[in-house]
């Protein structure tokens, strides 16, 4: 779950409550639409990173690294 920390409609506490269990990722300063918000690059790329997950299993292995 991708939640912004701002969001108006949905308190972002509230959300995390009702997802128990899920992996949750807190877009700091985002509000409701996260993916259409200042932060979307960095929302997509962790879109991607879950799905990569998905197709590699749990332990996502290191893509990227610093050299």
């Amino acid at each position: 779950m991708l939640h912004g920390t701002a969001d108006p409609v949905t308190p972002a506490a509230d959300a995390i409550a009702r997802f128990a269990g899920a992996r949750v990722r807190l877009v700091e300063g985002g509000v409701h639409d996260v993916l259409n918000d200042a932060t979307h690059r960095s929302v997509a790329a962790t879109l991607v990173l879950f799905l990569e997950s998905l197709r590699l299993g749990p332990e996502l292995p290191t893509i990227i690294k610093e050299a």
